[in-house]
């Protein structure tokens, strides 16, 4: 095996104003908008079937919509769909209520000149305006640390990986954004190497 060495910072757990939590203290939950719902609730989808469903065409294959309409004629044919039509299964995804926050939108436009002297040769997308939506992003991370269903897969202190000199990354925190964010405010770093017996040895 390969020596690796990692540089992490401990991640102690703190409140919301920065300061550090007793060893045995429960780091206070942030309160969701809505109580969690139970584990066979599949809201708005009518199942867990018409979930898994909408989760395939929607996200995995990405099938069209004329694709989908057939599909949902079949089905239906056959017995009861999950959905209507393509529409039936888009007014289903958007009225799910989880993280529910207002979309904003922006209109950007292509400002420089074209380097043609003839307007009429100019692509399309040079003269049209472009509409970019999007989602305040804090909301969006602070609904996403407060979710239980990233309790076990989320790594809440960077860290950073090398194999043979070269760094390796995995997620935002094994990044350099997050790593600077979080050693300007330590006054000293930790070093590991995982080729100890316990997996680690500080130096």
């Amino acid at each position: 095996m390969d020596p690796h060495c990692l540089f992490r910072i401990s991640g102690r757990p703190c409140n919301i104003e920065g300061e550090y939590l007793a060893p045995d203290a429960i780091p206070e939950v942030p309160q969701t908008p809505a109580s969690e719902p139970s584990r066979d609730d599949w809201t708005p989808f009518d199942s867990k079937a018409a979930f898994r469903a909408a989760e395939l065409l929607f996200v995995d294959s990405q099938m069209s919509q004329g694709h989908i309409d057939t599909l949902m004629d079949i089905w239906n044919e056959a017995g009861q769909g999950p959905f209507t039509d393509h529409q039936d299964l888009y007014d289903t995804i958007d009225s799910i209520a989880l993280g529910d926050f207002p979309w904003q939108s922006f209109c950007v436009r292509y400002q420089n000149e074209a380097s043609d002297d003839d307007p009429n040769t100019y692509p399309q997308w040079m003269s049209d305006p472009h509409e970019v939506f999007y989602r305040d992003p804090h909301l969006v991370v602070k609904a996403m640390l407060a979710n239980h269903d990233f309790d076990d897969g989320m790594d809440f202190a960077p860290h950073r990986v090398f194999n043979k000199n070269e760094q390796q990354f995995d997620n935002m925190m094994s990044g350099e954004w997050a790593w600077e964010q979080a050693v300007r405010l330590t006054p000293f770093r930790r070093k590991f190497t995982a080729d100890d017996s316990d997996g680690s040895r500080m130096k």
